[in-house]
């Protein structure tokens, strides 16, 4: 998995992830477990994340 491609655990966790970095590019994916085109876009997400290490890519479970 790619370091800037990240699964948020908690809210506490995503704050703690946004504030490290203001200037830096975000993408969140906000995704289901149970929604097949979450997780095909959570496989796009992490190639776009491979290729753009200079962005950051949240990974945020809806259900959570």
């Amino acid at each position: 998995m790619a370091t800037n491609h990240v699964d948020v655990s908690s809210s506490e966790h995503f704050q703690e992830l946004m504030g490290a970095d203001l200037n830096r590019l975000s993408v969140i994916n906000f995704w289901a477990p149970w929604a097949a085109p979450c997780e095909q876009m959570n496989a796009v997400c992490l190639e776009l994340a491979k290729k753009y290490q200079e962005v950051l890519f949240l990974k945020v479970c809806s259900i959570d």
